[in-house]
């Protein structure tokens, strides 16, 4: 990591070294939310999907549990938003002729980000050596609080009869990431304003850490499932698509894959603990409609589906997700996710 540090340094040296009139600069506002739809989590579900059910049960009373008390399912379903301000400088970077090499660049990000939980800044630097490649790495760190919801905290089983504890600004959690991406438009081969199909594949190696979490201790963040371990995560996203010079002017569909890849570091010897299965990978997919409303605003609509988890019957009411057994992955409507921006 140093070393790439020290590489990264070098390059944004020499970045500096151009004339400042070959210097783009960007300044944008994101609005990003979504509406989760009521789910069981898998509960009795039958021929791997289940549908939107805002049905809460309590099954302490009739499951013999190690950690009973969870309910299981949501009256409401779920929402969350968050707001970012991002700085772009772009500069010029190994130029060369042609179409493949005249757009070489380095861009350089800052960001800040704000939810109802948290509060976290990015920088990121990507290089773009070749018109259909691109490298990124960053570094991404935050903390949180507890409005309601909970932001941040350790997810320990028995603590209080809650394994969920709320521990506002206790730490940092942060995120050292490095990410490729292959994209191409068939209207570099064939141009015209209706030849536009995308294509765009990243990967993304992240380690991503809590600073008060000990080795094996679980946390919670922006109030999300707790199932978070200090360690190293891969981060998958393809999509296919197609541009239009109308004002819906991207549809296309959208794959997100996530799972750990160090799973040696969150596995459990422990007896008294089920498999809930570290390796596996969850995913959301669904299409995406991109709507660019002026020449300043965009907006994004998701309706995405997601591959997730599913616990069996008699352990899916344990508080503690390390006491619930996996039994198998299930597809179920998950949300309506939006993201709006505006170019200042």
């Amino acid at each position: 990591m140093i070393r790439k540090s020290i590489i990264l340094i070098l390059l944004i040296i020499q970045v500096f070294s151009f004339a400042e009139d070959a210097v783009t600069t960007k300044l944008s506002l994101d609005v990003m939310g979504a509406y989760y739809l009521g789910s069981q989590g898998g509960y009795n579900a039958e021929g791997g999907f289940a549908p939107p059910t805002y049905e809460v049960l309590d099954l302490s009373p009739s499951v013999p549990l190690l950690d009973p008390g969870r309910p299981v399912g949501s009256s409401w379903g779920g929402a969350e938003a968050k707001v970012a301000l991002n700085y772009v400088m772009k500069f010029p970077f190994l130029v060369g002729d042609g179409a493949l090499m005249s757009g070489n660049n380095l861009a350089v990000k800052f960001s800040g980000e704000l939810s109802p939980v948290s509060i976290n800044a990015l920088a990121a630097t990507t290089l773009t050596p070749i018109a259909f490649l691109n490298f990124t790495l960053g570094l991404k760190g935050g903390t949180g609080w507890a409005i309601g919801f909970n932001g941040l905290g350790k997810n320990l089983p028995g603590v209080n009869n809650e394994s969920a504890q709320e521990e506002p600004f206790s730490g940092l959690v942060y995120e050292i990431f490095a990410s490729g991406v292959f994209q191409f438009d068939l209207a570099a081969l064939v141009p015209g304003d209706w030849n536009h199909v995308v294509v765009l594949a990243e990967g993304k190696v992240i380690y991503k850490a809590f600073t008060n979490a000990g080795p094996n201790e679980a946390w919670v963040w922006e109030a999300d499932s707790g199932m978070n371990f200090n360690g190293f995560w891969f981060k998958g996203s393809y999509f296919l698509g197609y541009q239009m010079p109308i004002v819906l002017n991207t549809a296309g569909f959208l794959v997100e894959t996530s799972q750990y890849i160090d799973t040696d570091n969150v596995e459990r010897s422990k007896s008294s603990l089920a498999d809930w299965n570290s390796a596996f990978m969850a995913m959301r997919f669904g299409p995406l409609f991109n709507f660019a409303l002026t020449e300043n605003m965009s907006l994004a609509v998701l309706p995405q589906f997601k591959y997730d988890r599913k616990f069996t019957n008699a352990t899916a009411g344990n508080r503690y997700f390390e006491y619930r057994e996996f039994e198998a992955g299930f597809v179920y409507f998950d949300r309506i996710a939006f993201s709006y921006s505006l170019s200042l």
